[in-house]
């Protein structure tokens, strides 16, 4: 999915907590297909399909279609690898 999406912004999880009012995200899975999502209020986002990730990141990703939607995924997916962090 990663390789299709176009990144416009990506936060920690504390930064998209802080922009979103939000003071928890849960990650769910649909029973009927397995997948993964995460809920923040009562708004739902979806989760890369590598699975929960170890150092999350949250993302606002365009879809090919034009659809815009959150991503949680792992650190460093989608745009440059981190190399060191202050």
């Amino acid at each position: 999915m990663d390789n299709q999406l176009t990144f416009h912004e990506t936060l920690t999880v504390e930064q998209f907590k802080a922009a979103q009012r939000v003071d928890k995200i849960q990650v769910k899975q649909n029973p009927k297909t397995n997948k993964l999502f995460f809920t923040f209020g009562s708004k739902t986002g979806a989760v890369a399909v590598k699975g929960i990730p170890a150092h999350p990141m949250v993302s606002e990703v365009e879809a090919p279609d034009g659809s815009t939607f959150w991503l949680l995924h792992e650190e460093g997916t989608g745009s440059a690898p981190v190399l060191a962090t202050f």
